[in-house]
């Protein structure tokens, strides 16, 4: 219907004008809102514009007794540029029909447009995070719905705009006066659902979600779980009795469920309703750009969890589903290029999280010239070039390109220690930068690397006693020194240095995943460390209790965060064993059996360095590896 009227409606304003034009913008007003935000159509945007077209004729030629058809589609094009994150463009045109429509007061027909046009500048300013002027614009409504209209449009009843209202006061930090409002609104939105079921209960499921949100937003989980969960089964139900009209505000709502069972740290709650809210989109998505666009968001939180649980191939899958999503839609303005570059930094950590370097690099890339073409992150504040430089010297070095990462790395740095110069407070980023940098100075300048990381550590003891560094990053850059140390062959002093940061993790160690890795990982560097001062009973010793944390972490069925890790403690044991007891057969087979199984981890992750160790040590003890032999399953 709406390609047959596009495509006569030239046609049709080069014949009698005068007489059409009118009841022409009443069928395009009404089709645009079907359209739009029923069946939200993936025409909706040039129906739109051609609605606008018509409404500009009419106040042109025929006066401005038809100016509430222009504020009509200038509020119409606001609320589908809102739906799809085009903030700027929506506030201009939000503003423009307020502007326009505050002519109609007096109009009772026009006045409800000018109360839409009120409404959606309330909603667009509560996007840009300016709650106080949002709050205006809903009050607004509010002073205005009782004298002008009939209460037909949901946003000129009560519970639209009272709803509405106390989000924002909320938002504000009005938190006294949101919970009246929400109270009211409430009451009045049960009334409603039991007198006008028909109509009533989408607008009880609206409000139950804007109050659950406020809750959520505040902290109080619980009671915003009570409202979410009283809410849902309503909007479940309209949506299986008619799917389309709905689908954006249970998305919304089995997110905000989600959030909740996120703060209480019950996973399986949070995965149940992101992968109805997954399913949900999928099927909406084709048809409403809107929904596209919530799918991102939901697939950013589905990244999270499948990371949290260690699913790295099904957090890569759910953050290149987002980006591809962004990209299949080709969006120019400011917002959509935004949301973009969070994606592809997410994207990126997943391709590292999976071992693929190349494919980060290629991410970090394009997120780079978004970067440099003027795209600002609305999620990382702090987000500069520095940041991006440091990412990417990561991966290059990590995917082979050693030059090309120290080349990165280095830039980063000088942009960070400018930074600090001005601004004292940026001395950590500096830190954390140095640290990346000493990793891969290691590999020919292990003395550099050595000054890198005790100008890092200098500041990260300062902002340490401050309370601004946690012991985990502290201890971090601890064992990255000993590392450096024992490759600028000063193994004595690696020692110390290790010993300085096990003595100072031990104590305050967790036993969440993250905490028991450092561990092991500390564990790991001093069997090394050892093993460059020939104490090898002390290196089997050290190596032993590394992987007995990395078998206590490995129990759940998911590999260690850190392989190459795990691989370097399995080489240290399966050597030391072999060294300590050369006349024994049975040792002899338990240290080969050891040295297999990292030769098979390092051609499963491609780690060659860790092969190589592997072999070396084998080869050492006599016991030959050849091609296609049959590796044994992991100890």
């Amino acid at each position: 219907m709406a390609d047959r009227l596009g495509n006569g409606l030239m046609p049709v304003l080069e014949g009698a004008r005068e007489q059409v034009l009118p009841p022409l913008a009443v069928a395009l007003e009404q089709l645009a809102w079907r359209l739009t935000f029923e069946y939200h159509d993936e025409r909706s945007d040039q129906l739109l514009w051609q609605f606008h077209v018509v409404a500009e004729a009419l106040v042109r030629e025929q006066g401005e007794q038809h100016l509430m058809w222009l504020v009509s589609a200038l509020n119409l094009r606001a609320l589908y540029a809102t739906e799809c994150k085009q903030f700027e463009r929506a506030l201009e045109l939000a503003a423009e029909a307020v502007r326009r429509g505050r002519a109609l007061l007096d109009d009772p027909e026009g006045s409800t447009r000018l109360l839409g046009a009120l409404n959606t500048l309330g909603v667009v300013l509560s996007y840009l995070g300016r709650h106080d002027a949002a709050v205006e614009a809903f009050g607004e409504v509010g002073r205005l719905a009782d004298d002008t209209t009939d209460g037909s449009p949901p946003w000129s009843r009560s519970t639209g705009w009272r709803g509405n209202l106390a989000k924002e006061l909320s938002m504000a930090g009005r938190h006294k006066e949101a919970a009246t409002q929400f109270a009211q609104a409430l009451a009045e939105a049960r009334d409603r659902a039991t007198r006008l079921p028909d109509t009533g209960r989408a607008e009880l499921g609206t409000v139950l979600m804007m109050a659950g949100h406020s809750h959520l937003l505040t902290g109080r989980t619980v009671k915003a779980i009570a409202l979410i969960e009283e809410g849902l089964p309503i909007l479940r139900s309209l949506e299986a009795q008619r799917p389309g009209p709905h689908s954006r505000t249970l998305v919304r709502g089995l997110v905000m469920r989600a959030t909740c069972a996120l703060a209480q740290g019950d996973e399986a709650t949070q995965m149940t309703v992101l992968d109805e809210a997954h399913r949900l989109c999928r099927r909406r998505a084709p048809h409403d750009p809107a929904i596209q666009l919530l799918l991102v968001d939901v697939l950013g939180m589905l990244y999270k969890l499948h990371t949290k649980r260690g699913e790295q191939r099904l957090a890569l899958r759910a953050a290149n589903g987002a980006v591809q999503l962004l990209l299949d839609q080709n969006g120019t303005d400011d917002g959509h290029r935004a949301q973009l570059l969070d994606a592809l930094l997410t994207l990126d950590h997943a391709y590292a999280d999976f071992h693929a370097p190349d494919r980060a690099t290629a991410t970090l890339e394009t997120a780079l010239a978004l970067y440099e073409d003027g795209v600002r992150s609305p999620t990382y504040d702090e987000l500069d070039r520095s940041d991006l430089l440091n990412r990417r010297g990561n991966r290059r070095a990590a995917a082979g390109d050693h030059s090309g990462g120290l080349a990165d790395l280095t830039e980063a740095v000088r942009l960070r220690r400018a930074a600090a110069e001005r601004d004292p407070a940026k001395q950590l980023r500096l830190a954390l930068t140095l640290n990346d940098l000493a990793n891969y100075e290691l590999v020919d300048r292990p003395q550099r690397a050595v000054d890198t990381l005790e100008e890092a550590l200098h500041i990260l003891r300062a902002e340490h006693r401050r309370g601004t560094v946690s012991t985990y990053k502290l201890v971090g850059t601890l064992m990255n020194l000993a590392s450096a140390l024992r490759h600028a062959e000063r193994p004595d002093k690696s020692l110390d240095v290790i010993e300085d940061a096990l003595a100072s993790w031990k104590p305050v160690a967790s036993t969440s995943r993250q905490d028991q890795e450092l561990l092991a990982m500390l564990w790991t560097c001093r069997a090394q460390t050892l093993y460059a001062l020939n104490r090898t009973a002390d290196t089997l010793h050290a190596a032993d209790r590394a992987l007995a944390v990395y078998e206590r972490l490995t129990r759940d069925g998911h590999p260690p965060v850190d392989s190459a890790t795990f691989g370097l403690a399995l080489v240290r044991r399966g050597t030391a064993v072999l060294d300590l007891h050369s006349g024994d057969k049975e040792k002899l087979r338990d240290g080969a059996h050891t040295l297999l199984n990292a030769l098979q981890l390092a051609a499963r992750l491609g780690w060659q360095d860790l092969a190589a160790a592997a072999l070396a040590a084998l080869q050492e003890a006599g016991i030959e590896v050849t091609a296609g032999q049959p590796l044994p399953p992991h100890r």
